[in-house]
């Protein structure tokens, strides 16, 4: 794990790499808050997890976590979904640690991204955003806990199926795309 975040933190430092992750913080954003889908007060659908993976498995943990904090505060003050809470940046942080550790430098297994994306929907979104939206909204945290089970459940299927083609074809590409950031 080490020799991971010191080999993305290098990775980090390069110009192209800076480039590129700017440009999936940018798809992140998009795909955060443009296209997500609300469904009730707690409970959002959205596709940013798939350039936070991308980040997660081109440039390590420390840019894919740095992304997930910057696209939640960006998204904050762009399209607010209701009051800013420290807590829902610090899950995004951890949701872009995850893919960092993850994916960086590992082979693609279905197996793999469905293990990171379990570990994702239990422990970050089902338990820590529960917590943190408790929290904000005074609501009891098992009360929430049913609804949010149904939505991650369904949802985790769902998202390991759609990202690890996607992971795939961009590791594919990933020599012409950044020759094209020279």
């Amino acid at each position: 794990m080490i020799e991971k975040t010191v080999l993305s933190a290098k990775e980090f430092k390069k110009i192209r790499s800076l480039t590129a992750c700017a440009m999936l913080l940018a798809i992140q954003v998009l795909l955060n808050y443009a296209g997500s889908i609300p469904i009730g007060q707690s409970i959002r659908i959205s596709f940013g997890y798939i350039s936070n993976a991308i980040t997660g498995m081109l440039f390590g943990p420390v840019p894919a976590m740095l992304n997930g904090i910057i696209s939640d505060l960006l998204g904050t003050v762009l399209k607010p979904i209701g009051p800013y809470y420290p807590g829902f940046t610090i899950s995004a942080g951890l949701v872009g640690l995850t893919y960092g550790f993850a994916l960086y430098r590992e082979e693609l297994t279905w197996l793999r991204v469905f293990l990171c994306q379990l570990f994702i929907a239990v422990f970050l979104h089902l338990l820590l955003n529960t917590l943190w939206l408790s929290d904000l909204y005074g609501n009891a945290f098992f009360v929430m806990l049913p609804g949010r089970i149904t939505k991650n459940a369904l949802q985790l299927l769902a998202d390991a199926i759609l990202l690890l083609p996607i992971l795939k074809w961009v590791y594919a590409q990933r020599d012409g795309a950044l020759r094209f950031l020279r």
